[in-house]
């Protein structure tokens, strides 16, 4: 078993190494526990282009931090002393240098700090296209915020949460949204079910709302990518993509060079952070005059609900 181990990291960390873009993670080894977002193939390709390590197998002595979402009650348990402490960090690139661990620890003296893999704010690895000369970019903290999906996904939840909040107080119990129903009404319905349960989810929300202020490329394959450029070596992550162009087998989560590779003709389109926070409070304006005083409405994310 140790043999595998060791031939693992050799291929890991010797074989398939991405070229190091600076050292701010030298001497640091990472092991992944479970989800995380960015996801453990994205975290991978950012420890090595930073100098780091990452271990497949958790070593205790070896391995410096494991990054994580959440951990079972059952291993916090298992935890040594140090490792409580030490352990579940996690670090940000974005400002090219190395950040104080304490803010970033997923148990620290016994509490529980949600979201912790979100805060290795790289939006996706496509952030890395400008990391060589993020340091000597004065405006490179505020344009990485424009443009990163996780600094979207992780502000615009909370965003609605405080909108629905807002919608609740001040609700008439006129609900508008209802009259574009009443056709709807079977008269003879009886034996309502109890509770009720309805799940949106909105497929291709970037490239929808891409699509309203480009109507002219309807039917073709779109995506949407962090790049803004048609040069280069194409390592920005697709968000969303059309039908057309899953038609192709164009992904999300793909690479802009292997997306080229099945879909020459694919066209990528920039973020329009304004505009999904804008559609997303139309559409809980649209759910709540439904019967915002008689259900929850929960909010999941910017294409959830």
């Amino acid at each position: 078993m140790e043999a595998k181990k060791a031939k693992l990291q050799y291929q890991v960390n010797v074989l398939d190494k991405h070229e190091s873009i600076s050292s701010i993670f030298e001497g640091i080894s990472i092991f992944v526990n479970g989800y995380t977002d960015p996801p453990a193939t994205e975290l991978r390709k950012l420890i090595h282009l930073h100098g780091g390590e990452f271990h497949i197998y958790y070593k205790y002595g070896t391995t410096t931090y494991t990054i994580a979402t959440h951990l079972a009650i059952g291993k916090v348990k298992k935890l040594r002393k140090d490792e409580k402490q030490k352990k579940l960090h996690i670090y940000s690139v974005k400002v090219g240098i190395r950040l104080r661990e304490d803010d970033y620890l997923l148990y620290k003296d016994g509490e529980v700090q949600t979201g912790v893999a979100k805060r290795f704010a790289v939006g996706s690895c496509s952030a890395l296209n400008g990391a060589r000369s993020a340091a000597n970019d004065p405006n490179f903290v505020s344009n990485f915020y424009e443009r990163s999906r996780l600094h979207l996904i992780s502000t615009l939840a909370q965003e609605m949460k405080h909108y629905v909040n807002e919608l609740r107080k001040n609700q008439t119990g006129n609900f508008p949204s209802r009259v574009h129903l009443q056709h709807l009404v079977d008269e003879n319905f009886f034996n309502l079910p109890k509770e009720t349960i309805c799940h949106i989810d909105l497929d291709c929300f970037f490239v929808s709302v891409a699509l309203r202020t480009h109507p002219e490329l309807i039917g073709k394959p779109i995506a949407i990518t962090h790049s803004r450029s048609t040069e280069g070596a194409g390592m920005s992550e697709i968000a969303s993509c059309s039908y057309e162009a899953r038609a192709h087998g164009v992904r999300n989560g793909c690479l802009i060079k292997n997306a080229r590779e099945v879909c020459p003709d694919l066209i990528c389109l920039p973020y329009q952070f304004d505009d999904y926070q804008h559609i997303s409070k139309e559409i809980y304006s649209i759910l709540s005059g439904l019967a915002l005083k008689h259900f929850d409405l929960r909010i999941i994310s910017a294409e959830k609900y």
